[in-house]
C-alpha cells in the first residue's frame, strides 16, 4: 500500500511579501492621512509650548540621530543589494534563497522610518498641542510623527 506524501505548502514568492509591506505602507500612511483629516489637531508651529520644547540643543541632537540612520541605512542597503546581485547564481541550487533577504529589507525600511522621523522633529510642523481635557497634558505638545512612525514598523 504506497501513501502518498503530503502536499506542501508553499510560503508566498518574495514579490507577494514585498506587496505585503507595501500594503502595510500605503495603508498607515492612507490612515493617518484620514485621522488627520477628520481630527484636525491644533497646529505648534508658534507658541510657548513649542519653544520651550523645540530649543537649538532638540534640533543638534536630531540632526546627529538623522545622519547616525543614515549612514546605517546605507550601509544595510548596499550591503543587501551586493549580497543579493552576488546570490544570484545560487536561485537555481538553493531553494528559496530570495527569502533571505526580506529581514534586512524590513531593516532599511524601519531605518528609513527612523530617519524621516528625526529629521520631521527638525521644524514642529509635525507637532501638535494636546486638546482641553486631556488632563494634565492638555496644552503640552505631541510629536504626532513619532505615533505615524510606529504604525508600519511595529507590524514590522
Amino acid at each position: 500500500m504506497s501513501e502518498t506524501p503530503p502536499a506542501k505548502v508553499k510560503d508566498g514568492h518574495p514579490s507577494e511579501n514585498l506587496l505585503r509591506l507595501g500594503g502595510i505602507v500605503v495603508g498607515s500612511v492612507a490612515g493617518v492621512l484620514l485621522i488627520f483629516a477628520t481630527l484636525q489637531p491644533p497646529s505648534c508651529l508658534e507658541g510657548d509650548p513649542c519653544a520651550r520644547i523645540i530649543d537649538d540643543n532638540f534640533k543638534k541632537i536630531n540632526k546627529h540621530v538623522s545622519l547616525g540612520l543614515f549612514v546605517a541605512f546605507v550601509v544595510q542597503g548596499s550591503t543587501t543589494a551586493i549580497l543579493h546581485n552576488k546570490s544570484r547564481l545560487l536561485v537555481g541550487i538553493v531553494q528559496d534563497v530570495e527569502l533571505t533577504f526580506i529581514p534586512p529589507l524590513l531593516t532599511c525600511v524601519c531605518l528609513f522610518m527612523l530617519m524621516v522621523e528625526h529629521i520631521s522633529c527638525l521644524k514642529p510642523f509635525f507637532v501638535h498641542i494636546a486638546a482641553d481635557g486631556v488632563g494634565a497634558d492638555s496644552g503640552r505638545p505631541v510629536h504626532s510623527f513619532i505615533l505615524v512612525e510606529w504604525l508600519p514598523d511595529v507590524p514590522l
